[in-house]
């Protein structure tokens, strides 16, 4: 990443939230991916100057405690990393799979998919950027475990075919441990 090279407006918004603010590359390497969220109607204005956008890429720094939105193509000014799981996180949406139950514990729905979804043939990048991935090989088939906050549990037939559409966010245990943690935002029925 070239110094030079960076949107000025960029840098103005994220110099004074970052620790090091010597160099837009050093300040960059502070920040972390923390969801993805989408627009539908009136977008919003990137830092960069960028106007209606519907892609927003929320990040944080874990230094400065500080968040920031950023367009998804100002991300890629963060690194590869971060350009690299937003990117994941922009094929969360309309994923079909198949209902297989909750988990053993019973906060996360599980669903078989296809193994040939980016979330399942990059799960090693997000293996790597977050610790643990979300989509795990089961019974020679490929599943993802989504958390239930919407309490979507009981309205699924186990068996039954969805299309998901799933937030994803970091997550930071009281240990300050990062994970990669797949909403439930809804699940609608196939025909």
């Amino acid at each position: 990443m070239n110094q030079g090279h960076y949107p000025a407006k960029l840098w103005a918004h994220i110099q004074p939230l970052s620790d090091n603010q010597a160099s837009f590359q050093e300040a960059a390497n502070e920040w972390e991916f923390d969801f993805e969220d989408h627009i539908k109607h009136d977008g919003v204005n990137c830092p960069c100057g960028h106007v209606n956008i519907h892609i927003l890429c929320n990040i944080r720094n874990p230094k400065t405690l500080q968040t920031a939105i950023v367009g998804n193509e100002c991300i890629k000014w963060f690194g590869e990393h971060l350009k690299a799981v937003a990117d994941i996180a922009r094929h969360l949406t309309s994923i079909q799979g198949t209902y297989v139950g909750p988990t053993k514990k019973g906060y996360q729905l599980q669903f078989q998919v296809n193994g040939n979804h980016s979330v399942v043939k990059q799960r090693q990048i997000i293996e790597g950027y977050f610790g643990k991935a979300s989509a795990y090989g089961r019974e020679g088939r490929w599943c993802i475990a989504v958390y239930d906050e919407r309490e979507m549990k009981n309205e699924l037939v186990e068996g039954a075919k969805y299309t998901l559409n799933i937030i994803p966010r970091n997550s930071r245990s009281t240990s300050a441990v990062k994970s990669f943690v797949m909403e439930m935002h809804s699940a609608q029925l196939e025909q």
